[in-house]
């Protein structure tokens, strides 16, 4: 699972640099294996990666991890923006749903990646959903992924 949060990261770091961002790694040695595919579970985790960079101030670090849980490896991206109502942490996982109204959007999306996101966990047998205490607490996205 490790290898495959590098590789999403990798895809993202440049993007991450020119906002002055720090990915932050909490990954333990021993490597976690996951029966999943490698670029569906990358993709989801870039969608994840974009949301913690967009939505988070210029300088601020985005944490990434993993544990094992049991059967399970759970992996999170954990920014430190404008966090998530907490009425609305089930909404944003909707198609083409955002939390800002069309006329005042700052953030630009079309409201998909999460949903892209959610589809290709759920499809290989995970679950994903965020965490926030409200606005200006920042999110944690969390996958949990069955272990090989």
């Amino acid at each position: 699972m490790q290898d495959i949060l590098i590789y999403a990261c990798d895809g993202i770091r440049e993007i991450a640099s020119t906002r002055d961002q720090k990915l932050i790694f909490a990954l333990p040695e021993e490597p976690f294996y996951v029966n999943v595919d490698i670029d569906k579970t990358s993709l989801a985790l870039v969608n994840i990666l974009d949301n913690a960079i967009r939505f988070s101030p210029p300088g601020s670090d985005i944490n990434i991890g993993t544990v094992k849980q049991n059967t399970q490896v759970l992996a999170w991206v954990q920014d430190h923006g404008i966090g998530i109502p907490v009425d609305k942490l089930q909404k944003i996982f909707e198609e083409f749903y955002q939390i800002e109204p069309p006329n005042t959007r700052r953030y630009g999306g079309l409201g998909i990646g999460l949903t892209i996101a959610k589809g290709l966990i759920e499809a290989q047998g995970g679950r994903i959903w965020a965490e926030s205490e409200g606005a200006g607490t920042g999110s944690t996205f969390k996958v949990l992924l069955p272990i090989a």
